[in-house]
């Protein structure tokens, strides 16, 4: 199951593992894929939040580390929900709800902090506005092909 939600995942949101699974031979773990998939989404969302609170204001404070600390226990909690056998974390669009809600606001904020500390009309401005632009894009969901591909 869990590698078929992973798959279908994989069509809906465009992820590359399907373009170097099959030629190097690597199998993923049923069970394991679902877990590990989302780990990288917390993992990169508190690097972004972290790195845009550094760039705003030049060092990291307690907050700062209180903040990644809340992160950390959110994001450890949310792994093992995926982890266990809650039949609502069956559903790739719940299993990845929060991880991908949370990268995404935590790439337009940094695109955000970013704009801040540009020069207003330079062509140095066009990369936090890339920023913000995927950020937003994350959310995007193909639901046809994720509802054809769980009932076929």
């Amino acid at each position: 199951m869990g590698i078929a939600v992973g798959r279908i995942f994989d069509r809906c949101f465009g992820h590359g593992e399907l373009y170097y699974e099959p030629p190097l031979g690597i199998k993923f773990n049923e069970e394991a894929y679902s877990v590990a998939s989302v780990v990288s989404y917390f993992i990169l969302a508190m690097l972004f939040m972290w790195g845009a609170r550094h760039v705003k204001y030049g060092k990291t404070d307690f907050k700062d580390a209180l903040y990644a600390a809340l992160f950390s226990i959110v994001s450890y909690v949310w792994v093992f929900l995926v982890a266990t056998d809650v039949g609502i974390f069956n559903n790739p669009t719940v299993v990845y709800s929060l991880p991908a809600l949370l990268f995404g606001l935590s790439v337009m904020y940094f695109g955000y902090v970013l704009l801040d500390s540009t020069m207003p009309k330079s062509i140095e401005r066009l990369f936090p506005y890339g920023l913000i632009l995927l950020g937003a894009s994350t959310s995007r969901i193909r639901w046809q092909d994720l509802l054809t591909g769980l009932h076929p």
